[in-house]
């Protein structure tokens, strides 16, 4: 019996701790400072929630109390007191993959060159949850069994950021897909980080006759274009050697 009671208070006993390793991935948006930019150019400052799950955005100041889609705001932009960055976001129509309709979205701008910029957009928290049960235990006050518990905590959790070049007609171009998972095992967890460029001649081609200097700075400073830090850190660059 002693084998089977310690799995089953294993079982019970780590569910908590596995759970919480989870919260900083499930984490409702923060209030922020910052601005948002109707479609009619009136500007409204005040504090800024951005939920990417439902794509909508929300201000809040003494006068006004509102939450907005990207049908009817240009843009907007806080700092990020979490990740210590201001961050700005802009609304871009783009075809709905599943619907085949065009709407507009949001996307935080990484780098913005003017001529084009760099966006993210990052797709809804995906979970699959798990159950565990225990046995039936014999109660020997009645005689019977009774059925056993189950419990259930979200296993595996993933979600896809799909970085676009935005040209100056205002079209996204896909360039790069990261696809990160979280998997919660009973004793121990992992995770996997999957990237892959989507159009490999889409940097070459925004950057033409600087392209071949970018590629050796990349590799002069082991950055890798299949990192989003690594793609940001070479635009930058880009935007230094070309003024």
């Amino acid at each position: 019996m002693r084998p089977l009671i310690t799995a089953i208070l294993l079982v019970v006993l780590c569910i908590p701790a596995l759970s919480q390793s989870y919260q900083h991935l499930l984490a409702g948006p923060e209030w922020f400072d910052g601005s948002l930019l109707l479609n009619n150019g009136h500007e409204i400052k005040g504090l800024i929630k951005y939920n990417d799950k439902t794509d909508i955005v929300s201000v809040e100041n003494a006068r006004i109390s509102k939450s907005f889609t990207a049908r009817h705001v240009k843009g907007f932009e806080f700092f990020d007191e979490i990740a210590q960055k201001q961050r700005i976001f802009y609304s871009v129509e783009t075809e709905d993959r599943v619907y085949k309709v065009k709407r507009p979205l949001f996307f935080e701008v990484l780098v913005d060159l003017n001529d084009f910029a760099l966006l993210s957009k990052i797709a809804p928290i995906r979970i699959d949850k798990r159950e565990y049960a225990t046995p039936a235990m014999f109660n020997p006050a009645t005689g019977g069994f009774s059925a056993g518990r189950y419990y259930g905590y979200p296993s595996t959790i993933s979600h896809t950021e799909t970085l676009f070049f935005l040209d100056k007609d205002g079209k996204l171009k896909p360039f790069l897909e990261i696809q990160e998972k979280e998997i919660d095992g009973m004793f121990a967890d992992r995770s996997i980080v999957k990237n892959k460029i989507i159009n490999p001649d889409l940097l070459r081609k925004f950057t033409s006759a600087h392209y071949s200097q970018l590629i050796s700075y990349a590799e002069r400073h082991q950055l890798s274009l299949k990192e989003k830090d690594g793609l940001v850190t070479v635009l930058n660059h880009y935007r230094e050697i070309r003024n």
